[in-house]
């Protein structure tokens, strides 16, 4: 709800999609305090994900995030990661 009728007020209208950025963002406003495990992203890629190729590699999505869409630079991605994952949990 929260992210459906985020510009309700102003155009009338209810939002069906959101970009990385705001799918970060919304996420950090309600991630658990204890941070995410590594467990828990790979769930939620096999849950979101193509079931028949399971949980991309590292290096496969990372090409994906910079190149694919809204592409995102290596810095900002880093950066996102870091702020999900906490400074000690993400390694690059």
């Amino acid at each position: 709800a929260e992210v459906r009728y985020s510009e309700f007020t102003t155009s009338a209208h209810t939002v069906d999609a959101i970009n990385l950025e705001q799918f970060v963002r919304l996420y950090i406003n309600h991630r658990p305090t204890s941070g995410v495990t590594e467990d828990q992203i790979a769930r939620a890629f096999s849950v979101l994900g193509d079931h028949t190729q399971g949980v991309p590699q590292w290096k496969q999505l990372k090409q994906l995030l910079e190149t694919v869409g809204e592409a995102m630079p290596s810095r900002e991605l880093e950066t996102c990661l870091t702020m999900l994952l906490g400074p000690k949990g993400f390694k690059g």
